[in-house]
């Protein structure tokens, strides 16, 4: 029999079959990765088998019948490397040569081999056991503890077990040595297999994606050329934002509808960001952070842009992110820019329309061929005392009693024959008052629909004027020897004489008031007193008593004023007649 360590380097002279085996695993994962995996599993683990038959042409004795080499440590990797399914194939190519050879160790040789499949199998359980050294040597380890065990069945227990223990270090080191070294070299070649499938299926995917790029990119200048066909009626531009990069793609039309030559200014945010308005930069950079950070599903903004001649136009951007990276920050954003100053020019204009017909001084309606008011400005609502909307929702007879009266499609029939009409018309106010006002009725057509417009002034104060102006005159001129019809508001302009009354009874410090014979009012009280005014004069039977106190005291008396306590507070007033 050999002695340890003669042991420990006759098993390393399998050396020159390890190095194959490693050459030719390379070569089985190369060749044979497109195959089946049960056609792989199968062809490994004859490979493997084979050469750990190899191993036991060198015939190793360390006892009567008992023949040790290195096949175990190939049949442990076979499993580790191939699987189960190598790990039996192997085992059982290597378990048969073995009773082949006979000898009292057979048995010892087969159970050793099954433990060596097992050992094997165990550790494929656990990817990457051989993917560092501490783990190699950990599942080294593993398996030479599990192998040395077949010793055990080398005749009787007690021999076996002495058998064993004199093996443990000269074999085991050996088998733990063998597992370890190729299980590392065998790692390493399946890695670099690995990194060269993996780089070549990323060759492969560049390559597609080249490919696709080059498609996408072909589709995209065709749809480029398409838009810009589609929209060569209209005054709007392409932009395409690569945001990382900070790159705009400005389309022709983009620079020319501002009057700038292609690509006049540089492709960049910034560039583009310097020709905005100074009132609009803030706002336009706000809506597009806040897009871009998801706070807003659209993004749509109306800025001033400048012209190359130094004028702005109105601008309206929308756009739309395309692309966003695997955590989804935006990587491209693409859009319109419109040209809206014409339709800016037309909103200003109609707001300045709505801003005078808001504040004219005059109350303005819009009305349907059936009467209905449509639309009131607040001077109407405010003549008759309604709000905008209660009197949007009435009828023109609601407000016109002649109307309800009339027939207003004949007034309509009317109004379409001359296109304006003059009237003068009461109104009704919501407090049920009445008023008269000045009508200009016009005829409109908007949209293949008629509607009239009606200015309305009231001229209820005018008309009053023109009444007592009227009355005046006739007063004035009427014979002397009839005055029973003449009122002192005929002859006077009531302001005026309120404002000399007021003016008297502050100069002389006294109350002042005229009525008529029977002691109604004409004129408001001037420096009245609490007492009289606010207290007496506000309840019934006090103001019927100084109505009766001022007819007594301003009664005619041919000696002069008279001069008499008042008939309801008791205070001294002095009175006259005016005739």
């Amino acid at each position: 029999m050999v002695r340890s360590v003669e042991l420990f380097f006759s098993l390393f002279n399998n050396l020159a079959i390890f190095i194959a085996l490693v050459t030719v695993y390379g070569y089985l994962l190369r060749n044979f990765k497109e195959s089946a995996r049960f056609r792989r599993k199968i062809s490994m683990g004859i490979s493997f088998g084979l050469f750990a038959i190899g191993c036991m042409f060198a015939k190793i004795p360390v006892f009567e019948g008992v023949l040790v080499d290195q096949r175990n440590a190939i049949i442990a990797l076979s499993g580790v490397f191939g699987g189960p399914v190598s790990a039996v194939v192997s085992a059982f190519l290597v378990g048969a040569f073995r009773i082949h050879l006979g000898g009292g160790g057979a048995l010892a040789g087969v159970i050793g081999v099954s433990l060596a499949a097992v050992s094997g199998i165990v550790l494929n359980r656990f990817p990457g056991s051989f993917s560092s050294v501490r783990k190699a040597f950990t599942s080294s380890l593993f398996a030479t503890l599990i192998i040395l065990r077949g010793f055990l069945f080398v005749k009787d227990f007690h021999t076996g077990w002495t058998l064993m223990k004199a093996m443990a270090l000269p074999y085991g080191l050996a088998i733990f040595a063998g597992i370890m070294l190729v299980g590392l070299l065998l790692n390493r070649e399946k890695n670099e297999l690995a990194f060269e499938v993996a780089l070549q299926e990323n060759q492969e995917r560049l390559q597609k994606e080249i490919v696709r790029r080059k498609a996408v990119e072909e589709e995209l200048r065709r749809s480029r050329e398409r838009l810009g066909m589609a929209l060569s009626g209209a005054n709007e531009g392409i932009w395409d934002w690569y945001i990382q990069k900070d790159t705009v793609f400005f389309d022709d039309r983009f620079y020319t509808m501002a009057g700038y030559e292609p690509n006049e200014f540089p492709e960049t945010f910034g560039e583009f960001a310097k020709r905005i308005h100074a009132e609009d930069i803030e706002r336009t950079k706000s809506a597009i952070d806040r897009y871009l950070a998801g706070e807003l599903k659209a993004y749509k903004v109306e800025f001033r842009f400048l012209r190359k001649d130094g004028t702005y136009m109105w601008i309206q951007a929308k756009g739309k992110i395309v692309s966003r990276d695997v955590e989804g920050t935006p990587l491209r954003f693409v859009g319109l820019h419109a040209d809206i100053t014409e339709r800016k020019k037309a909103e200003e204009a109609l707001y300045l329309y709505r801003f005078i017909i808001d504040h004219a001084n005059i109350g303005i309606y819009r009305l349907a061929p059936d009467g209905r008011i449509l639309e009131v400005n607040p001077k109407a609502a405010q003549i008759l005392g309604y709000t905008q909307k209660e009197l949007s929702a009435m009828s023109i007879s609601d407000i016109d009693p002649r109307v309800a009266h009339e027939d207003w499609a004949s007034n309509w029939r009317k109004l379409g024959a001359h296109g304006i009409l003059n009237l003068t018309r009461e109104h009704i106010r919501k407090d049920g008052s009445v008023i008269f006002v000045e009508v200009n009725r016009n005829l409109i057509e908007y949209g293949s629909r008629e509607y009239a417009i009606s200015f309305v002034q009231d001229i209820t104060e005018r008309k009053r004027m023109a009444e007592a102006l009227e009355n005046r005159i006739l007063a004035l001129t009427q014979p002397l020897g009839d005055v029973s019809d003449i009122a002192f508001e005929d002859l006077f302009n009531l302001t005026d004489i309120q404002q000399l009354q007021d003016l008297y009874a502050k100069a002389f410090g006294v109350a002042a008031i005229i009525t008529h014979p029977d002691g109604t009012r004409i004129t408001q009280p001037s420096n009245f007193t609490d007492l009289c005014e606010k207290i007496i004069r506000n309840t019934k039977k006090g103001c019927e008593k100084c109505k009766y106190s001022d007819s007594m005291i301003g009664r005619h008396n041919p000696d002069g004023p008279n001069i008499m306590a008042c008939l309801s507070a008791g205070l001294w007033n002095a009175g006259t007649a005016i005739s």
